[in-house]
């Protein structure tokens, strides 16, 4: 008996909700409570960015440019709760250095990456400044490791034209260094 596979957009949302289940109640757990509004929103956003790079290829602008506003506004009230603007202020440096260290790549290699991963870039580096420096320059490189191997696993199967999504491992490696930092 053949079962029929199923279109890969089905697949990919079917282990959507379950992940971001997963991962909004993890930030939960790691994020502290005046920041927590802005972490479960990027989280959220995050997935959603994810499954749409998988099956279309491309990172809305609808989506990623608000997402800038929201994360930076609920992470100003956030650093007004506290009453300590320095991690805002890195959140900032984090948006810019991220925006110009992926349009120099961009630039450098415009067949590897695309402006919508630029953009996201540059929210990943709000959201990972914010926490430190550290999770900001783990979570990034992160993000270009587990991009570099699954290149580097196309290459190898002999399919070293087919393009990868690279937004979702963008937005993977920002999950693991928010996570761990």
């Amino acid at each position: 008996m053949v079962v029929a596979e199923s279109p890969p957009d089905v697949r990919i949302r079917r282990f959507a909700v379950p992940v971001a289940v997963v991962l909004l109640a993890l930030t939960v757990v790691r994020i502290p409570p005046s920041s927590l509004p802005a972490y479960l929103y990027f989280v959220a956003v995050g997935v959603a960015l994810a499954v749409i790079d998988l099956e279309r290829r491309r990172l809305p602008n609808l989506v990623v440019l608000p997402s800038y506003a929201v994360v930076a506004a609920l992470l100003a009230v956030s650093s007004l709760w506290r009453h300590d603007f320095w991690p805002l202020a890195r959140a900032g440096v984090g948006a810019v250095l991220l925006l110009v260290f992926f349009l120099v790549l961009a630039t450098v290699q415009p067949s590897g990456l695309g402006l919508g991963d630029v953009k996201l870039a540059g929210l990943v580096g709000i959201a990972l400044g914010y926490l430190s420096w550290s999770a900001l320059l783990f979570g990034c490189f992160t993000g270009i490791l587990l991009g570099g191997v699954a290149g580097l696993a196309l290459t190898i199967r002999g399919r070293r034209k087919a393009t990868i999504a690279y937004g979702p491992f963008l937005i993977a490696g920002a999950l693991v260094g928010m996570l761990l930092f």
